[in-house]
Order: C-alpha cells, then sequence, then structure tokens
C-alpha cells in the first residue's frame, strides 16, 4: 500500500528567498559592472602607453573608455585628432598605411621635423610604419593576469587564486 506525501510549502519563507535572490542578483550586476569598467580603464592607461606621441601628443590624449549603458564599455581613440586630409589618424596606426610621404608644410608635421631634428629633403617627411597601440593593451592585459586580479578584487576568491 502506498502512502499519501503531503509537502507543505509556505510562501511567506519563498518571498524572503526571493528578496535574496533579487538582491545577489542585482549586487552581481552592480559588480560585473564595475569589473568591466575597470578592465576598460586599465586598458585605457596600456593603450597610452603604447600610443606613439607625435607633435601633439593628441591621439594618446584621445584614448578614452566609453560608456554605452549596461555591460559595454568601448575604449576609443581618435576623436578629434584628423590627420591631413581628414582620415582617422588612430586607424591608420594601429592597423596599418602603405609607406607614403607627407607634407611637411602641415603645421602638425613641421613641428614633428623640428622637435626630432629629422632633416627632410624635398617637399615630404616619408612615413613608412605605423604603431599599433591598442592590440598591444589588451594583449598586455590578458597575458598579465590582470583581468584576473580585478574579478579578485572586486569578487574574492572567484577565480581561484
Amino acid at each position: 500500500m502506498v502512502m499519501p506525501i503531503s509537502v507543505k510549502i509556505n510562501t511567506k519563507d519563498l518571498k524572503k528567498i526571493d528578496k535574496i535572490v533579487k538582491r545577489v542578483k542585482i549586487q552581481s550586476n552592480r559588480t560585473g559592472e564595475k569589473i568591466i569598467r575597470r578592465l576598460a580603464e586599465n586598458t585605457t592607461e596600456s593603450a597610452r602607453g603604447f600610443a606613439p606621441i607625435g607633435a601633439t601628443g593628441r591621439l594618446r590624449d584621445s584614448i578614452k573608455a566609453v560608456s554605452h549603458g549596461k555591460f559595454r564599455v568601448d575604449v576609443t581613440a581618435g576623436e578629434g585628432v584628423p590627420m591631413h586630409g581628414g582620415h582617422n589618424y588612430a586607424k591608420f596606426q594601429e592597423y596599418g598605411f602603405r609607406a607614403h610621404g607627407v607634407p611637411k608644410g602641415i603645421p602638425e608635421v613641421a613641428a614633428w621635423i623640428r622637435n626630432r631634428g629629422v632633416k627632410v629633403r624635398g617637399k615630404y617627411l616619408w612615413v613608412s610604419r605605423h604603431t599599433p597601440f591598442l592590440a598591444p593593451a589588451v594583449n598586455a592585459q590578458l597575458n598579465e593576469g590582470k583581468v584576473k586580479r580585478v574579478i579578485n578584487y572586486y569578487m574574492p576568491g572567484i577565480t581561484g587564486k
């Protein structure tokens, strides 16, 4: 003979648990946002260290972390740093370009030539190399265990050691 089983659920206790779960969820979301923001700020600082510094330093100074709502922070560069011709200088430094001549009459180029003591023959400064700065910054953050340290700072013990 099978005995019937009854289970009594106290809904008052469920409401308490529900409140606790909601609190934990809110707290973990806030912590997640803090972690993402800190990682973006660390990457920004690192990218500034890798960025080439020309006559003005505007490219380095343009690197910043920009929030786009919850859980999204972009590291951007180049806003307000146009090249001759209106192109985004940051893009060319990061991804490269073909070797080319830059007119030495452009004020920033002339200042760079003066500051570096570079001798230029003719009307153009020959430019043949780019200096990536965002990719090395991200790699430095990942390779040096900084991500793990940031996460452990906000959530101690979550990543193991």
